[in-house]
């Protein structure tokens, strides 16, 4: 039993480091976790979702580079952590910028993927956020930059402004967990 867990829905059991794959989950009261288990190793309790964002700059966008008055695709890969299987929950987004929203994502059922469109009338780099969320899956966020600018090449970067910042990620993908044994 991992005791002291705040999930919002029945978490997933790791061991060392990787879904548990022989772990039976035997009950989860909304704080306490209890598994069996049928070794001895490190055992972790962690969402059982994960989200990846990205914009049609990005590479998995197409690497698009963008100047004014150009539309921007907003992309959010919302999926139980389990099978990666899309789920079809919630996603909104924000921007820091007017208007800023939050504004909901449309699911697209062919991509499987949670999209919106914007267009921004002016240079800059652009920051934006992502939360998505479902009944029985966690819910999680994201924060991720685009950069606009004349002939898609924003002249005005400094060196942090290149890389994104994201909240409980690693490389663009969400993947809550904690707990210990």
């Amino acid at each position: 039993t991992i005791r002291g867990l705040s999930f919002s829905s029945t978490p997933v059991a790791s061991k060392d480091g990787d879904l548990c794959s022989d772990c039976e989950v035997i009950s989860w009261d909304g704080a306490n976790f209890t598994f069996n288990v049928t070794s001895f190793s490190t055992y972790t309790a962690g969402g059982n979702s994960q989200v990846e964002i990205w914009d049609s700059d990005d590479i998995e966008g197409g690497s698009n580079r963008f100047g004014i008055n150009t539309q921007i695709v907003f992309f959010a890969n919302y999926t139980n952590i389990t099978d990666d299987v899309a789920i079809p929950g919630e996603c909104n987004i924000s921007f820091r910028q007017v208007p800023s929203g939050p504004f909901s994502m449309t699911f697209n059922t062919s991509s499987l993927l949670h999209e919106y469109n914007r267009t921004y009338i002016n240079e800059s780099m652009k920051r934006w956020n992502v939360t998505c969320g479902n009944s029985s899956f966690e819910t999680l966020s994201g924060e991720e930059r685009v950069s606009v600018g004349w002939n898609g090449r924003f002249t005005g970067l400094k060196a942090q402004d290149r890389f994104p910042t994201f909240t409980n990620m690693q490389r663009k993908i969400v993947k809550d967990s904690s707990g210990t044994l």
